[in-house]
């Protein structure tokens, strides 16, 4: 071993791409193994929220091309036995520039992220598959083995396991998996679909045999999902055993055709107790696995790529103490468990098969979902636009007169003027800084010179709000990390005795006082 490499990524689906395309952006040298030889062509998660949408363009992803290849779903429906909605989930109403569920074939949103790492010139070593793990304090020295059948020897500064339910990472580290798996079988098809469906929505009817859900998809293709099939299907069922199914518990008239994959699955729900050993961490489905109601999934292991990356790179740069790392754990495990027991929730009230609590589910449900604010809710948190980690260690929040947006949770896309440029606040972000938004009256600019004047790291974007109604109150300061979420908020009167100390537990170290001759890190384009 010549040398000690910085990071080791395991796996190259969306998790293990975006924790890639991220250190990379940073200019974090890292290497990518997968396994599987090639991208699978088979569509598995076709969910992307929200939330997902923002933190990608925030990553400077080809969000364009995200939105031109997807299909956006902008209400969800779900029906009773006789054909009556008895819920509806609406996006339209949702606060960000993405209001809506894009439909996207995982295949093709694992394409994007590997064109966008190329161009970082990150090249993923398929075919390349971890046959050993170990660590101690300095290092993680790991054994690979190539699809040619040579061996490498490597050894790195960290390794992110982002290999899948079966993670090898998982296993060689003595990471726990506990969980259980449900008793229905699911059926799963990708087919062409031809009747009378709101392609602006995505459906789920509710039959006594068990659930029937149509995810659309671009070019007339739907995702179907159905609950308890024939016990004498195989593992691949027919065309023509589908669409039987779907002609005894959907609506009539829905014929399928074209199919592109058929299949029979069990789910299950289990997760690790901790996300970190040591320099391995977990991420994604080698971490956590539920149920894919509600579509949070891979957006759920895209977003704890996300969440570790800028603290990785920070850490390996030198630019924050090593204790930094230890809120991916805080702040990822809690979100993680909520998603699984919210997906287990959404499945049990889907799948009811007592007479009696389907009868209230579908008399009850209608009368709760009636209420404007809860349908609201609802929306918020399947986007994942509600998510935040107002109970971090690394989030810091003071009384704020007029701000709506405390620390920890997503900061909003407002219009902020930088050194006189005007821009969007996401875009901003795009450049990896820490950002500092200060909200001024015009009648508190000298606050305003005094806190320019503390010790602010070179590091740190200083910008203003300057978009009318927006919701980070007047003569405040609000500290937006890298990842678009509110690390300090305070009174812009306050914010000279707050930053310092609030920078110096963040980095562990004392730093300089901002000078303008001093430059910012610097990320890719």
């Amino acid at each position: 071993m010549a040398f000690t490499q910085q990071v080791l990524i395991v796996g190259a689906g969306p998790t293990g791409l975006v924790a890639a395309c991220e250190l990379a952006r940073y200019g974090i040298q890292c290497r990518i193994v997968e396994k599987e030889h090639a991208i699978s062509k088979k569509s598995r998660a076709i969910a992307v929220q929200a939330r997902t949408l923002e933190i990608l363009q925030i990553a400077d992803m080809d969000v364009d091309r995200f939105l031109k290849q997807g299909h956006p779903a902008r209400q969800g429906r779900i029906f009773d036995e006789a054909g009556d909605m008895i819920a509806q989930v609406d996006f339209d109403h949702l606060q960000t520039t993405y209001p809506f569920m894009l439909l996207l074939p995982q295949n093709e949103t694992e394409e994007i992220f590997e064109s966008r790492l190329s161009r970082y010139g990150v090249k993923v070593e398929r075919g390349t598959e971890l046959i050993g793990c170990v660590q101690d304090r300095s290092a993680v020295r790991v054994g690979l083995r190539r699809v040619d059948g040579t061996f490498e020897d490597a050894e790195f500064e960290w390794v992110i396991g982002c290999d899948g339910a079966h993670s090898l990472v998982r296993h060689l580290l003595g990471f726990s998996f506990e969980g259980a798996s449900y008793e229905d079988e699911f059926m799963l098809a990708d087919v062409h679909v031809d009747g009378d469906l709101d392609t602006s929505a995505f459906h789920v009817f509710t039959a006594a045999k068990g659930p029937l859900a149509f995810f659309p998809l671009k070019d007339g293709r739907y995702r179907v999902v159905a609950d308890n099939p024939p016990k004498t299907w195989g593992d691949e069922p027919s065309l023509a055993e589908c669409q039987a199914l779907i002609d005894e518990r959907g609506p009539s008239g829905m014929k399928l055709h074209s199919p592109r994959w058929l299949s029979k699955f069990r789910l299950h729900h289990r997760k690790v107790q901790e996300l970190r050993k040591g320099r391995v961490f977990l991420a994604g489905d080698a971490a956590h696995i539920h149920s894919p109601a509600g579509g949070q999934g891979m957006n759920t292991g895209i977003q704890d790529a996300f969440n570790l990356a800028w603290k990785l790179a920070f850490v390996v740069r030198d630019m924050a103490d090593p204790t930094l790392l230890d809120s991916y754990q805080s702040e990822r495990l809690p979100i993680d468990e909520m998603v699984i027991r919210n997906s287990d929730r959404l499945t049990r009230f889907v799948t009811l098969k007592n007479p009696v609590a389907r009868y209230l589910r579908d008399h009850l449900v209608p009368i709760v979902s009636s209420f404007g604010r809860l349908r609201q809710r609802v929306g918020e948190a399947v986007s994942e636009l509600a998510i935040g980690y107002r109970h971090s260690s690394i989030c810091e929040d003071h009384y704020t007169p007029g701000s709506d947006i405390p620390a920890g949770d997503r900061a909003p896309d407002i219009e902020v003027s930088d050194d006189g440029q005007s821009g969007r606040l996401y875009n901003l972000l795009r450049q990896g800084d820490t950002t500092l938004l200060i909200s001024s009256t015009g009648d508190d600019l000298g606050d305003a010179e005094h806190v320019l004047k503390t010790g602010i790291p070179a590091w740190v974007r200083v910008v203003w709000a300057v978009q009318t109604g927006h919701p980070f109150g007047r003569s405040a300061v609000h500290l937006i990390r890298p990842d678009g979420y509110v690390g300090l908020r305070c009174s812009l009167s306050d914010a000279g005795t707050r930053l310092a100390p609030y920078f110096s537990r963040l980095t562990g170290r004392d730093f300089p006082v901002r000078r303008e001759t001093e430059k910012r890190h610097q990320v890719k384009a």
